[in-house]
């Protein structure tokens, strides 16, 4: 069911339980009043939830995908740093070696 109409279905059985009672004519109108007044805050209250929920979940899905490209990024730029590295040193061992050869 939909919160606005559990909102409404809410505070009309409210209205009726507080009909039912006894001793309660004299502030039934300023019951009515108190009711609808609730009633406005309630579905005025999930209006704005739904908005700004709406918004977390779009701000949500762009950090998440942000933080997933910039993973993804920092991840083959390591492995690029690494390689780079890797070759490197394997010059510097076959330098290494040349020079251990002409010695000889």
């Amino acid at each position: 069911m939909d919160r606005n109409k559990m909102a409404k279905v809410a505070v009309d059985d409210m209205a009726e339980s507080f009909k039912q009672m006894e001793g309660l004519e004299e502030d039934d109108e300023k019951l009515q009043e108190f009711l609808k007044s609730l009633q406005d805050q309630i579905l005025t209250g999930t209006k704005e939830a739904s908005v700004r929920q709406t918004l977390d979940i779009h701000w949500t899905i762009y950090i998440l995908a942000f933080a997933v490209i910039f993973g993804v990024l920092g991840f083959f730029s390591y492995k690029l740093v690494q390689s780079l590295k890797e070759k490197e040193r394997k010059r510097e061992e076959k330098r290494k070696l040349k020079e251990m050869k002409k010695k000889k």
